[in-house]
């Protein structure tokens, strides 16, 4: 009866867990929250912002100091050329003294920088869904480590109700060693599995003691050897692709359009004011040999109308790189529609051996049962029972584990599939 009960539980639940569970769900979030790489978004984003502030900064006048001190080896001297009786014109001096400002005003700049404040928005998030891609390949490893750590805790179960179950056996073997119906041999025997069970238990805990530190690091938490590990229930379906490499390949897309709006606007006249504020000798009057202020103010235009088709060698290009993206994207969606398929395939695998093994492991608990009744009678052997016991340990362990690797191959399927 006890052994129904323990096999009943197993047919439900293999897993037994203490009061705070870790899940993949955590494990994953923690594993891309704690990521080495994930600060480089805020990185990414101040980049982004000083460089949208140095755009602006082309709306906003500039202002040069500049200065200069010359000698020339020859002046104008209009007294050399004309003579006007009563009149003595002044020759200008052949050394100079200038200091003055220089600003200059953008007015009208044919939408320049609008357009490269757009550009700079979709290369930060060009670069954005760059990163998140790159981070997200950590899920990959996650998925194998924790599904790892799935198995062995299954067989670690399966393990410990195979234990209480021979040890239950004992007192069995010891009434019969005293009634003169068993031998001392069966129950060594009986001790000799146990042993070999407790020993092959240790091992399997040692094993999923190393993931467990190893999904630790990966993760950036504490996971306690003690804690136990929930199973998903997720389950198969198809869904549309949502690739963050996509993304990416979309904004590269975005960012060669709005580079070909940067080159046209670029081709529209610019419109500026400019004014000078300086002190000098001479000033702005020529003949005067004295040091003086001045300013002038204007304004300007600027209008590249023939660049020799440069511009459109140049837009060519980009709409050549745009062409190189479209087929990198189709070769990679053909990569993932591939990979899925491999996918879906194992899935339909996993899914028949459950059943096959369900059914399986069925059968090997009605032998167990049979030879149970028979081993209490004394009418079979101790090393027959052990045989169709062991036997039972196995299926039961190899049906935990293909329910596992159903699970986790659904979970790469949506992890290549840009869902998880």
């Amino acid at each position: 009866m006890r052994y129904l009960l323990l096999t009943g539980f197993l047919l439900f639940s293999l897993e037994s867990f203490p009061q705070e569970t870790m899940s993949l769900e955590r494990c994953l979030s923690a594993a891309v929250e704690n990521h080495p790489r994930m600060s480089d978004k805020q990185i990414l984003e101040s980049i982004s912002q000083n460089s949208v502030m140095n755009i602006n900064t082309q709306w906003k006048p500039s202002l040069n100091l500049n200065g200069q001190i010359t000698y020339q080896s020859d002046v104008i001297e209009i007294g050399s050329t004309i003579s006007i009786p009563g009149i003595e014109f002044p020759s200008p001096q052949k050394d100079q003294y200038k200091l003055y400002l220089d600003l200059q005003q953008t007015i009208f700049d044919g939408g320049r920088i609008k357009q490269q404040k757009i550009l700079e928005d979709i290369s930060m998030n060009a670069g954005i869904n760059k990163l998140d891609a790159e981070i997200e390949t950590v899920k990959a490893d996650i998925i194998e480590i924790y599904y790892g750590i799935l198995q062995l805790q299954e067989s670690v179960e399966v393990q410990n109700l195979t234990l209480a179950l021979l040890n239950d056996k004992k007192d069995i073997i010891l009434a019969g060693i005293e009634n003169g119906v068993m031998m001392q041999s069966d129950l060594s025997l009986l001790e000799i599995e146990i042993l070999g069970l407790e020993q092959e238990k240790n091992a399997t805990e040692f094993r999923k003691n190393a993931l467990i530190s190893i999904l630790s690091e990966k993760c950036k938490i504490n996971i306690d050897e003690q804690m136990g590990f929930s199973n998903t229930s997720l389950i198969f379906r198809e869904s549309e692709m949502n690739r963050k490499e996509i993304d990416y390949m979309d904004n590269q897309q975005e960012l060669l359009a709005a580079t070909i709006t940067v080159k046209e606007k670029n081709q529209l006249p610019l419109i500026y004011g400019f004014g000078q504020l300086g002190y000098g000798n001479p000033g702005l009057n020529m003949l005067n040999d004295e040091f003086d202020s001045y300013y002038y103010l204007g304004l300007g235009l600027k209008w590249n109308l023939w660049d020799w088709k440069s511009t459109s060698r140049e837009k060519q290009n980009l709409s050549y790189k745009s062409e190189l993206i479209d087929n990198l994207k189709l070769e990679f969606e053909e990569n993932i529609s591939n990979a899925l398929i491999n996918q879906r395939a194992l899935i339909l695998s996993y899914e028949q051996g459950v059943e096959s093994l369900r059914v399986l492991a069925e059968k090997r608990a009605e032998i167990v049962k049979t030879y149970d009744s028979q081993f209490r009678e004394g009418t079979i052997k101790t090393i027959d029972y052990l045989a169709v016991v062991n036997q039972e340990k196995i299926t039961r362990i190899k049906l935990a584990n293909e329910n596992i690797s159903l699970q986790k191959a659904i979970a790469t399927y949506n992890y290549i599939n840009g869902e998880l």
